[in-house]
């Protein structure tokens, strides 16, 4: 099981798929924080208790913990990637071998679900990161001092929101394994 992993994990970390996904990664971090400064910025021309409950929404906070949602720009596009290249095992004709070397199935599938976590998981990480670092040089963390419960509160998000891209992670491979096809993978996914 664990050279299955390792090898079902170096095989997506060296796939220009992932690379791109980590393009994309670096490039919606930017560009999402940018467009938020500039919607925001054209509040000043409303009236001032409007742009105070519009402008609420706008801080590094409220963006870092959007980023982790399953319906931000990464949390959309990341699985289907992920459902890309997990599925080129059955493309490519590797699980053949991995079946033929002698490996249960039940491990294949395993290694698989545990090697498109961990890589949707570091990529949601990465994303959520990425984000937090930009919107900080453009907004506030928040308008009140970081205390304490804030430290809880941010263990509790990424603690939940971890556990969202696991339900993801297994209905992915689980949809890679039974359809054996990415196209009819990733329209089911949607």
């Amino acid at each position: 099981m664990g050279n299955l992993l390792k090898t079902d994990l170096r095989r997506i970390r060296k796939d220009t798929l992932f690379l791109i996904v980590c393009i994309l990664c670096g490039v919606f971090a930017v560009i999402t924080p940018l467009l938020n400064k500039l919607i925001f910025s054209g509040l000043s021309s409303l009236d001032e208790e409007a742009a105070g409950m519009l402008g609420s929404f706008a801080s590094a906070k409220s963006m870092f913990f959007s980023s982790l949602a399953p319906g931000s720009n990464m949390g959309l596009i990341a699985p289907i990637l992920i459902a890309i290249i997990l599925c080129k095992d059955f493309s490519f004709g590797t699980i053949r071998n991995k079946i033929i070397h002698g490996k249960r199935r039940a491990s294949i599938f395993l290694s698989m679900f545990l090697s498109g976590l961990i890589a949707m998981c570091v990529i949601m990480l990465f994303y959520a990161l990425l984000t937090l670092a930009f919107s900080l040089l453009l907004f506030d963390y928040q308008s009140t001092p970081f205390t304490g419960s804030d430290m809880l509160y941010l263990l509790e998000s990424l603690f939940f929101g971890m556990m969202v891209y696991v339900f993801v992670a297994a209905l992915t491979s689980c949809l890679c394994v039974t359809m054996k096809n990415a196209g009819l993978a990733i329209v089911i996914y949607v």
